[in-house]
């Protein structure tokens, strides 16, 4: 018995060897970047990564910042692109990020990405001050409505997000969750391509019970709150008078709440509203509408660089040194 056993092991510890080898030869799971926090308290990946994205269809790589994406070829006329998975954008390929493409449409300026899958809205202006170093021309914010409810405790505490504290007016930078866990997750192949499995049927089964709900009552999407507004209106004033926001444009996902872009407008931001119906069309797939396909981000760049054209057309001077805008006359 105690021999059969053995052997059973032994037996069961060559399959998952071999299951190890097949997974990571035909990259049927997805390679995860590891994560640090910098001395600012940003959460950002460890420089100079790079990986497979599922099927091995494409690499990413984390460059010298720390952020997914190449570096510009210079930093002069520099332009940030910040923002979560959205931006981050692991599923398609360098050419289809919102760098390339706007750099493709505005050659003379350069661009940059900041992007990482979780990022508020209050994070993400965190890390527009932090890069200021760099002296941006304008920094493009690309936020959606769970980005501002995300970044308020009174909305619920989440540990592993930047949130504010609204009534204290203090900032609570995100935490790493379980990151030993994580790395073993994500460096074992098999570990995660058997989570990942869970995690789409707990998906799938919870889609099942929403659209089971759906068909017996008549439900319409959740309206925020006159309270929840009005904690919003606090986040974005407070943003808007502690940081500096001069540069900032908030491009707001397609379907976002127009009190809350109403809000930015009035608090003095720059703003661009993706249309909801080119939302659609841009999605990955029926489920995932929010992140884009490389066609949709390629039709998102032409609209950010008439905005990005406009703006700096009515810089008469630039914060750090004079602009040629002869380039935006139409």
């Amino acid at each position: 018995m105690k021999s059969f056993l053995i052997n059973l092991l032994l037996f069961s510890l060559g399959l998952l060897v071999v299951f190890e080898i097949v997974l990571r030869v035909n990259h049927m799971t997805i390679d995860i970047p590891q994560r640090e926090i910098t001395s600012d308290g940003i959460k950002r990946y460890i420089p100079m990564q790079e990986g497979w994205w599922l099927g091995g269809t494409h690499k990413w790589q984390i460059n010298q910042f720390g952020w997914p994406g190449p570096m510009p070829d210079s930093l002069d006329s520099l332009v940030l692109i910040i923002g979560d998975s959205h931006i981050e954008n692991f599923m398609n390929n360098d050419n289809c990020h919102q760098s390339w493409l706007l750099k493709q449409l505005l050659p003379q300026f350069n661009f940059l990405e900041a992007a990482r899958s979780g990022v508020s809205y209050i994070e993400a202006v965190y890390i527009a001050t932090k890069l200021d170093t760099l002296r941006p021309i304008l920094i493009l914010l690309y936020v959606k409505d769970t980005d501002f409810i995300e970044s308020i405790t009174q909305f619920g505490r989440k540990t592993d997000i930047t949130q504010i504290d609204l009534a204290k007016e203090t900032l609570l930078m995100g935490e790493m969750r379980s990151p030993g866990l994580k790395k073993i997750l994500y460096n074992v192949k098999v570990a995660y391509f058997t989570y990942s499995k869970l995690q789409i049927c707990i998906l799938k089964s919870r889609k099942k019970a929403k659209e089971l709900h759906i068909a017996t009552v008549d439900l319409t999407k959740k309206r925020l709150s006159s309270e929840e507004i009005t904690l919003i209106e606090h986040l974005i004033e407070y943003s808007y008078r502690f940081y500096d926001t001069d540069k900032i444009v908030l491009l707001f996902h397609p379907g976002s709440d127009p009190r809350i872009v109403n809000i930015a407008e009035r608090a003095g931001f720059k703003t661009v509203v993706f249309p909801k119906e080119q939302g659609k069309m841009w999605g990955i797939s029926a489920d995932d509408e929010s992140h884009w396909t490389c066609e949709g981000h390629k039709e998102a760049a032409k609209i950010i660089s008439k905005k990005i054209r406009e703006i700096l057309s009515t810089y008469r001077q630039n914060p750090y040194k004079e602009l040629d805008t002869t380039c935006f006359v139409n």
